[in-house]
């Protein structure tokens, strides 16, 4: 049995579904107050558990084999990382897969950082075999504007021309799906860095929008002194702000091969992504790419 934390999120969401079309036995950590949103075919066993209850969840991870590790930013995250490993060798769980942050390390400059560090030495000093994957910067970070749609405008935080080895948060939950499952060998590497096929910058992620969209598209960066405050107004505590702005301005255009090899398919492009963009979100048939979507699939 795999037992998924953060299963309402992007990444967790989509993990339990796919762990469970492929017949795996899923149950998914929901916190109180949390709804989930998993057709009742899928047999997910839902488990309401605070983090903050150790008790909880290790009544929760009873019999699971396999742990997918995952929180939400807070300032809570070490205790909640300690409790959930705590509850993975209660459990006698025989493999962990942590989602952690790209700049990961005891004096990283996020604060997010510092902290997926004291949950990856929680998980070397605990003994469980585990994966680490620390995927820099989601493709959907860039989608979550309503100004896309309203006033054809693509706002971000990364300077226009900048490339950055980004990945769609589904290539995440494929890569954990496959390491979980076993239907991939875990690769010799305890650290695994995802990313999609290409460095992508806004300005070309704005002109597959346009395409997709059949309209222009235009890029609007808003600079650290602009970004701080539409941040904070959203309700992100200044370490979030900061951590956010951190990793715009340091992002990096590194890509990998990890969501093939683990996978066997490779990563997907951001013209997919703004094809389901598209059709998903404005009901559009979306204007053809050089390659079918089905060739850029395999």
């Amino acid at each position: 049995m795999i037992l998924v934390t953060g299963s309402t999120g992007t990444i967790g969401a989509t993990l339990v579904r796919r762990l469970a079309e492929s017949g795996q036995r899923v149950r998914a950590i929901v916190r109180p107050g949390e709804p989930d949103a998993w057709p009742a075919q899928l047999g997910i066993e839902r488990s309401t558990v605070d983090f903050d209850d150790p008790d909880g969840l290790a009544a929760a991870a009873g019999g699971a084999d396999r742990v997918f590790m995952l929180v939400p930013p807070s300032a809570n995250q070490e205790r909640w990382q300690a409790n959930i490993v705590a509850a993975a060798q209660a459990a006698n769980a025989g493999y962990v897969v942590k989602v952690s942050a790209f700049d990961t390390g005891a004096t990283s400059a996020l604060t997010m950082g510092r902290w997926h560090h004291a949950g990856e030495r929680l998980l070397a000093r605990s003994g469980i075999p585990h994966t680490i994957l620390r995927p820099q910067y989601f493709m959907q970070n860039l989608l979550a504007s309503p100004s896309i749609v309203s006033a054809a405008t693509l706002p971000t935080y990364i300077e226009p021309s900048t490339p950055v080895g980004m990945i769609d948060a589904a290539d995440v939950a494929s890569v954990a799906a496959a390491l979980l499952a076993g239907t991939a060998p875990v690769p010799s590497e305890r650290v695994l860095v995802p990313t999609g096929p290409r460095p992508v910058s806004p300005q070309q992620f704005a002109g597959e929008l346009a395409r997709a969209l059949a309209r222009p598209i235009k890029v609007r960066y808003l600079e650290p002194e602009v970004a701080r405050p539409v941040l904070s107004s959203r309700g992100l505590p200044d370490w979030h702000v900061e951590d956010v702005l951190h990793i715009c301005a340091t992002a990096s255009s590194l890509v990998t091969d990890y969501v093939p090899r683990v996978t066997g398919r490779n990563a997907r492009d951001i013209a997919i992504l703004a094809d389901d963009f598209a059709d998903a979100v404005l009901g559009v048939v979306s204007a053809p790419t050089s390659t079918p979507r089905e060739a850029r699939l395999r």
